[in-house]
């Protein structure tokens, strides 16, 4: 974002860049919260909480198939509805070889999800995932 307010250039405290020439103006630092209040968020209960992207990709062990896949991205859905999130895309990969051993593993099968998810609750579900013995490995992403 550029923006013009005619302020003073601080080149340490950068945060958005300005026509201007400066790092840190008014105009900038208005714009920006307008940014955070337009992102998407959800109600719990009470509670309001703003929403960030993010994209989880597992592997269940060699012996799961379309069926504990398909099982396996429904829980995972339960998991994030749970905490206040939504799911906007889930793709089963399939099974492939892996590149080495996981746990005595040399398939697995692969599937991607990607969903929102308010940062506080982030490592919540990054434990819930961990504890869930099928996974063999994931990796969650912010986007």
């Amino acid at each position: 974002m550029r923006f013009f307010c005619g302020a003073a250039a601080n080149r340490r405290t950068r945060t958005v860049d300005c026509a201007c020439g400066a790092y840190n103006c008014d105009l900038a630092k208005d714009e920006q919260e307008t940014a955070r209040s337009a992102q998407a968020s959800t109600t719990v209960g009470k509670t309001t909480y703003t929403l960030r992207d993010y994209e989880i990709v597992w592997i269940l062990g060699g012996g799961a198939g379309e069926s504990e896949g398909r099982a396996s991205a429904e829980k995972m859905q339960g998991l994030i509805g749970s905490l206040g999130g939504k799911t906007t895309a889930v793709k089963p990969w399939g099974k492939r070889t892996l590149s080495y051993q996981i746990e005595k593993n040399t398939e697995g099968y692969y599937v991607e999800s990607q969903f929102s998810l308010d940062a506080s609750r982030a490592n919540e579900f990054a434990r819930a995932v961990e504890a869930d013995r099928s996974i063999i490995r994931h990796l969650i992403v912010k986007k």
